[in-house]
């Protein structure tokens, strides 16, 4: 079927035959397909060469081949995030965490995203996600750690940085951030 000569062309390095397909039949191939995997792959290398354009194009041709596929999105939204398009990439990275519940990086870049619209509340609601998703990281602790400090909820913020110290006591900055924190909220 179609759907298999595509996933041959993939497979065997063809790229460009395999979109071919997809551009004239893409209608028709099944969700089974590895082309929309094949689009996302060939999205992030014309995007690590700068041409986010370009980039843009392939994933919103995985998206369109598989709707479902939150990788596309969350690169889609990168893109978008680059151009400065904050309410597409919003939209886009918002998709991917819908699809893919835990997501990492999707709800890192919509961290990234509200903190940069001012919404703090969203801010702390996808970065404690992240915590939940991987209790053991202390970039994600301190993130929040500190995210916590600016809404001045200082006792959230101190767990935190005691987390990220036990995880990392070897790390400096985990014992500055616990330090400072205890600091300004009196407990030297």
């Amino acid at each position: 079927d179609l759907a298999s000569l595509v996933d041959a062309y993939v497979e065997n390095g063809l790229p460009e035959q395999a979109k071919h397909y997809f551009d004239r039949f893409g209608d028709v191939l099944d969700k089974n397909s590895k082309l929309p995997d094949l689009l996302v792959q060939l999205g992030a290398s014309l995007g690590n060469e700068g041409d986010l354009n370009e980039a843009g194009r392939r994933f919103q041709q995985a998206i369109q081949a598989d709707p479902q596929n939150a990788g596309a999105h969350l690169q889609l939204s990168r893109v978008y995030l680059l151009q400065r398009n904050f309410a597409e990439a919003l939209r886009h990275a918002t998709r991917a965490v819908e699809l893919r519940q835990g997501y990492q990086e999707a709800h890192f870049v919509l961290a990234s995203l509200y903190e940069h619209e001012g919404k703090r509340d969203q801010v702390l609601e996808h970065l404690e996600a992240l915590v939940r998703s991987d209790p053991g990281s202390t970039k994600y602790r301190l993130l929040l750690g500190n995210a916590y400090a600016r809404e001045e909820q200082w006792n959230k913020a101190i767990e935190q940085f005691r987390v990220a110290v036990e995880t990392a006591p070897d790390r400096a900055e985990t014992h500055l951030q616990l330090a400072l924190a205890l600091e300004v909220n009196g407990q030297r």
